[in-house]
């Protein structure tokens, strides 16, 4: 590895290459972009340290905003272009530099780690030492993948990880985060996350959106339901601290949002069911309406309760003759509800244990 100065460049190692994300223009004016939202936690007026400028899209805006930028890229090619907007460039792998040939100590008010820590191989070995260049009110503005975003949840849940050239599954990433492992990861390494911001997309508009079609409707609901689901990065301002207090995030009640996504389901099935029991219902009402307009007709009367008189006085309850009534009515009964084979074979049975 060599050094040479090229006018206020500082040029290591110039066969170095890496990846570019360039945008073809930052519109300051869209808050649900990254770009925006470290350039807005950032400020004016301030000496920044860039971790990964590549062409220096973000470095020029910074730098008119007033901002001496000094830029550390891997890409000489990129560095080239990009050194037109800072006061210095370093061209080299941040992981390998010795910062402390470049940079002075507790020199920086604010480092820019934009969409960086993910691609380094050792991210908590850089927070630290980046620490020791950070004035004492300096802080780090960082910008993070989301991996718990529905769309990798999805692929994840059929069976499917995959690499893409960009996003949340960047070929070159080699650390993943959810919101909790972020807190916990600047905390573990002595920085108070503050400032938090969202950069969202629905579920199924990434670049790993999934065929819809084939994910039941409930298990969408469900992915669409949980939190930070829609998040593709978080944006944040970390400061080096003491005494770090991560914040007590609420617990995910997976149950009930699993059985809220059930409903659309449970309400389609309901339906039909309960439009059934009012249909059973009002044939009930109806015939007990009909049952009842019998019994008090004329003929009800004649061929029920008139009889069940003229029985009562002629066979008294007790007497022989009266059993042998009752039980005739009740074998006839039997034959008209049960059918005739199962009055015999009940008969039968009488009859068997009579012996």
């Amino acid at each position: 590895m060599y050094s040479a100065y090229v006018g206020s460049l500082i040029l290591l190692d110039e066969n170095l290459l890496s990846k570019r994300y360039e945008p073809l223009t930052i519109d300051l004016e869209n808050k649900n972009h990254s770009h925006t939202l470290i350039i807005e936690s950032t400020g004016f007026n301030k000496i920044v340290l860039e971790i990964g400028t590549s062409t220096g899209y973000i470095s020029e805006v910074l730098k008119g905003r007033g901002n001496s930028v000094t830029g550390i890229e891997i890409d000489p090619e990129a560095a080239l272009l990009a050194q037109q907007y800072c006061d210095q460039m370093i061209i080299g792998d941040v992981e390998i530099l010795n910062l402390d040939e470049f940079l002075t100590p507790t020199s920086f008010d604010v480092i820019l780690c934009g969409d960086v820590l993910e691609h380094l191989k050792k991210p908590a070995t850089i927070l630290k030492k980046l620490r020791n260049f950070l004035k004492p009110d300096g802080y780090i503005v960082v910008s993070l993948p989301n991996f718990c975003h529905g769309d990798v949840l999805l692929n994840t849940l059929n069976g499917d990880f995959h690499y893409t050239p960009m996003g949340l599954l960047d070929n070159t990433h080699l650390h993943f985060f959810g919101l909790k492992n972020i807190y916990s990861f600047f905390a573990d390494g002595g920085y108070q996350v503050e400032d938090i911001h969202t950069i969202n997309l629905n579920v199924g508009t990434t670049e790993l959106k999934i065929d819809e079609s084939k994910i039941p409707r409930d298990l969408l609901n469900f992915i669409r339901s949980l939190p930070n689901s829609t998040v593709y990065q978080y944006v944040f301002k970390a400061y080096p601290s003491g005494s770090v207090t991560p914040p007590v995030l609420r617990e995910t009640d997976i149950i009930k949002l699993f059985s809220d996504s059930l409903q659309e389901s449970r309400q389609e099935l309901q339906a039909p069911l309960e439009a059934k029991i009012d249909s059973l219902n009002q044939q009930l009402h109806e015939a007990e309406t009909e049952l009842s307009q019998i019994k008090n007709s004329i003929i009800w009367r004649i061929t029920t309760e008139y009889p069940n008189k003229i029985v009562n006085q002629l066979l008294k309850q007790g007497t022989r003759r009266r059993k042998s009534y009752d039980l005739g009515l009740e074998s006839m009964h039997m034959i008209v509800n049960e059918g005739f084979w199962s009055f015999f074979w009940k008969l039968r049975r009488y009859l068997m244990q009579k012996q």
